[in-house]
């Protein structure tokens, strides 16, 4: 297992990470310019001012109007705002300054919904937060509130880069690489903004697989679907909303490898919803499991090229997640961790999970083979491994500076949120506002065969006083990956991280006056793996209860119904306790 001892030498104060190939990283003071051709595109500066008025809510523009039936009234309390809206204005209906039959029979269930939601809120907390605050807690940027950009992600297989702002507008910037050099640009013109009343509080963005012009938005107050240009003389963009009664805010958007489902989620929801987009309806699918206090966060895996199957992790505000197969929708979880899934990313040939718990500075991976029949009720499991193994230990510590030996930096802390990138070789990180590491994002070289490897790499600072919000990888690039990371000051810087072309003109005449190499030594590598029997899980979840669940709420067989205690599984040097 390695630790962020083995990485290369961070970056100082004042300094910034130019990029990095073949294990060595580039660094230069701040104000210095790179005296070598850019690699990746010029930076993005998202500049946002505040909010316009009346953002919130669109009541205040409107007289109120008090001629308006009781029937009528509760109707559109509901319409608008739910049960509990519906049934306090019925409980302010009074005749004759007296309560009406309606008020009292309203008062007594608002009372005793009002204690069974204090009950409930007892064991799941984050049920008495508000629709901001959900957000703030379970998006995947560190300071989602303040922070200009909320929401990044590349196109599959396009370059095109959305970007989500604090002022509720979407970005769609397109990139061109020249074909005859490395360098690359955004085009300009080719910029569209997405914008919709409907479209508040943005949380996350998701492309759809094999179109190149459909944009998943979650949001406050459920999912956008827009239809923006694939080139310049195609329709102007167009949004389709998709809302669910109790499902919002939205925290987290993924597709279906093949395209045809959207996943959302809410923390205030204990189901996430299944929208098939294949036809002209959108039409929705509440998949309900209790346990948990609602879904956070999705990861929906690549397709498993044997069998065509993929997998849909759900993680929950609780110490709890599930995963699904998605062909009968059956599903396993894996309760009694240390902390609540905070980030997860699937390998590409979707065998591999990664993730990371909250108040747990370590990565640890789940391994998945194809699922069998089960007999008792004919559900396919899962299929997944009894036991997490950690693979990556990020307890922070100081490091000695790429520049100045004398010169100490904090690295590593608990994860904010996760990005790998398409061929499976570079994982990236980024850490919660409370941790020592938090300006910096550590990059970690990955393989998953024969054995599961995470090896620090080394880090990316950006500008003084900058801190990475959101991170996403470009997958395109023709001698290695992309990596965007959209800081807290607005700005949007792109590192090249080249690693597969040996001949690339970043190896010679790359290093600018100034510049540092901070170089990862064969030495750290070989120090840092040894032999994968000596692999220490920190946890073990074979003693957590997993069960096969069905689609739509149905019961599961009675054989599956009492707890069922799987066998532990023991890795050499480490048993269970």
């Amino acid at each position: 297992m390695a630790s962020l001892s083995c990485a290369a030498a961070p970056p100082a104060p004042g300094e910034v990470t130019r990029c990095e190939t073949q294990c060595t990283w580039v660094v230069a003071p701040e104000d210095e310019p790179p005296a070598f051709d850019q690699v990746g595109p010029m930076d993005i500066v998202i500049e946002v001012g505040e909010a316009p008025l009346f953002e919130h809510s669109s009541d205040a523009l409107f007289l109120p109007t008090p001629d308006l039936g009781l029937a009528k009234k509760s109707f559109n309390a509901w319409y608008h705002s739910g049960v509990l809206a519906a049934l306090e204005t019925l409980a302010e209906h009074k005749v004759d300054g007296q309560a009406s039959l309606p008020s009292r029979l309203s008062l007594f269930l608002l009372g005793a919904l009002r204690s069974v939601s204090a009950l409930h809120s007892s064991f799941y907390p984050h049920l008495l937060l508000s629709g901001e605050e959900l957000l703030a807690k379970f998006s995947g940027a560190a300071h989602w509130a303040t922070c200009p950009v909320r929401a990044m992600q590349w196109h599959p297989h396009d370059a095109r880069l959305a970007i989500a702002r604090k002022d509720n507008l979407v970005q769609v910037f397109q990139m061109h690489t020249s074909a005859t050099s490395s360098t690359a640009h955004f085009v300009s013109g080719r910029m569209q903004q997405l914008k919709h009343a409907e479209q508040k509080r943005i949380s996350s963005l998701a492309w759809r697989p094999y179109s190149g012009s459909v944009l998943a938005v979650g949001c406050q107050t459920g999912v956008i679907i827009w239809q923006v240009r694939s080139h310049p003389g195609a329709a102007r963009p167009h949004a389709q909303p998709l809302s669910s009664s109790g499902h919002s805010p939205v925290t987290s958007v993924a597709w279906s490898s093949d395209g045809r489902l959207l996943a959302s989620a809410s923390p205030a929801d204990t189901s996430f919803m299944l929208w098939d987009v294949s036809g002209p309806d959108c039409t929705g699918t509440p998949m309900c499991r209790h346990g948990g206090g609602g879904v956070a966060l999705l990861a929906w895996s690549p397709a498993i090229s044997a069998t065509g199957m993929s997998r849909l992790m759900t993680a929950t505000p609780s110490p709890l997640f599930r995963v699904w197969e998605t062909r009968g929708f059956s599903c396993e979880r894996w309760a009694n961790l240390a902390g609540r899934v905070t980030a997860a990313c699937w390998s590409p040939d979707g065998s591999i999970l990664i993730f990371a718990m909250a108040g747990d500075p370590s990565l640890y991976y789940l391994t998945f083979f194809v699922g069998k029949t089960d007999k008792a009720g004919g559900a396919r499991r899962v299929g997944g491994a009894d036991t997490a193994i950690k693979c990556a230990d990020l307890t922070a510590i100081e490091l000695p500076s790429a520049s100045d030996p004398d010169i100490t930096v904090p690295v590593g802390g608990c994860v904010q949120s996760m990005a790998w990138d398409s061929t499976g070789a570079q994982l990236a990180v980024t850490f919660t506002a409370d941790s020592p590491g938090r300006n910096l994002v550590a990059v970690f070289t990955t393989r998953t065969q024969p054995v599961v490897e995470v090896l620090p790499s080394g880090f990316v600072r950006g500008h003084t006083a900058e801190v990475p919000e959101v991170i996403d990888f470009q997958n395109n690039m023709q001698s290695g990956g992309l990596l965007s990371v959209a800081w807290s000051s607005g700005r949007v810087g792109f590192i090249p991280l080249v690693y597969s072309n040996p001949g690339s003109s970043l190896d010679t005449g790359l290093v600018a006056s100034g510049a540092v190499v901070s170089e990862l030594s064969s030495k750290k590598l070989g120090e840092s793996f040894g032999s994968p029997a000596t692999a220490s899980p920190a946890f073990s979840l074979s003693s957590c209860r997993k069960e096969s669940l069905f689609k739509h709420g149905f019961s599961a067989p009675s054989a599956m119904q009492s707890p069922l205690v799987l066998p532990r599984v023991t890795v050499t040097g480490w048993s269970p306790s």
